[in-house]
Order: C-alpha cells, then sequence, then structure tokens
C-alpha cells in the first residue's frame, strides 16, 4: 500500500472522528447508504451510511468512486469494482483486508462503533496485519 493511500486510510478514521451524528447524516455500518436510515441507537435519519458510504458522501474520495444503487462503486478506464473489492481496488489492498476494515461482520460486537472502525484502521496503517477475518 502506498504512503498516499494509507494517508487517504488515516483520512477516514480522522473523519469519523469529527464526525457528529445528525439528523442528515448518521453512522450505520450495517448499510453503505441507506436513505431514511436508521444510527446505531435506532434514531430515524436521513441517511444512514457506513464508514466507506460516509466517505463517499463527504468527498473523500474521487469522483470515480461513488454510489451506486447504494452500494460503493470505483470505476476508471483500467479498473472497476462493487463494494469490497471497489474499496480494495481504490485502496491498493487486498478484498480481504477491505472486509476486515469495513465488514461489520468482522468486528467483535453485533453494533459497531465508530470508534472501533477507527481503532481498526489506524492499527492497520501502522503495521499492516496478516488478515485474520474470523471473529
Amino acid at each position: 500500500m502506498t504512503k498516499a493511500k494509507k494517508e487517504k486510510l488515516l483520512e477516514i478514521a480522522d473523519m469519523l472522528v469529527k464526525h457528529r451524528d445528525t439528523k442528515k447524516l448518521s453512522f450505520n455500518m450495517d448499510t453503505w447508504k441507506s436513505a431514511g436510515g436508521v444510527d446505531i441507537d435506532g434514531n430515524k435519519c436521513g441517511t444512514a451510511c457506513c464508514a466507506i458510504g460516509m466517505a463517499v458522501e463527504k468527498k473523500i474520495f474521487p469522483n470515480t468512486f461513488r454510489l451506486v444503487n447504494e452500494r460503493p462503486t470505483y470505476i476508471t478506464k483500467t479498473k472497476y469494482g462493487i463494494e469490497f473489492s471497489a474499496v480494495a481496488s481504490y485502496l491498493q489492498i487486498s478484498r480481504n483486508d477491505a472486509v476486515y476494515l469495513f465488514d461489520p461482520t468482522k468486528y467483535p460486537s453485533d453494533i459497531v462503533t465508530k470508534a472501533q472502525v477507527i481503532k481498526r484502521i489506524r492499527e492497520f496503517v501502522k503495521q499492516p496485519l496478516k488478515t485474520n477475518i474470523e471473529k
């Protein structure tokens, strides 16, 4: 992974630290993006997003990375990916690493918090892990 992509991962972590849920946009790792969604406390909001969905909404990713039918999609002249493959392709990490970082089923609790995602991203960037996607 390049230094630029490590910085992009840290930018996602920093965005999560700064984000405060509102009635317009709330964090929820169970959905890429859901209009009329609910946050992790079950409160209704305009849009609920996971870490990647929120990064797309906040324009951290380039225009070639967008949510299509509420699923992350990465499209360039030479690359195309959907969901975790899109994340992996853009960040230049393995699909397993993308799953490890951003799949809510790979976290130890049923409700994934921003703090858990932030910690995992920062640990990953410090020392790329041999992916262990088992719970």
